[in-house]
């Protein structure tokens, strides 16, 4: 991190924890694919895993766990709790297991129906 005059007190003191946030993710993301965790996006502070329908609560438990158990090694002893935010089951995309106030939503349930109207009218047109 580049420091300068300008550099806020506020911003300095949020590095660590940003840092020590990192770790976390990166110690879970290499216990994750050790496990066999197929992880196909990082977000922030959140992995996107994906798993045959059988497996995915094992998977998600298993990765959640992971998680718990990076920031124990990195914080020296303190769990940070893991909260799964969307479970997302074929053929579900992640619109349909959102919260109705979750930011997009709204755009994403309009374009949701204006194409279920174009499918069903070009349907019926056939």
């Amino acid at each position: 991190m580049a420091v300068h005059s300008n550099t806020s007190r506020r911003t300095l003191l949020n590095y660590l924890h940003q840092a020590g946030g990192a770790d976390c993710m990166r110690l879970a993301g290499i216990a994750g694919y050790e496990a066999g965790i197929r992880i196909i996006a990082v977000a922030h502070d959140a992995f996107w895993i994906i798993a045959p329908l059988d497996e995915l609560d094992d998977a998600i438990a298993t990765m959640s766990g992971l998680m718990v158990r990076a920031s124990n090694v990195v914080t020296g002893g303190l769990d940070i709790p893991v909260e799964v935010s969307a479970v997302v089951r074929a053929p579900q995309c992640l619109g349909d297991v959102r919260k109705p106030d979750a930011k997009g939503q709204a755009m994403w349930s309009e374009i949701k129906e204006l194409v279920r109207g174009e499918v069903l009218q070009q349907t019926r047109q056939a």
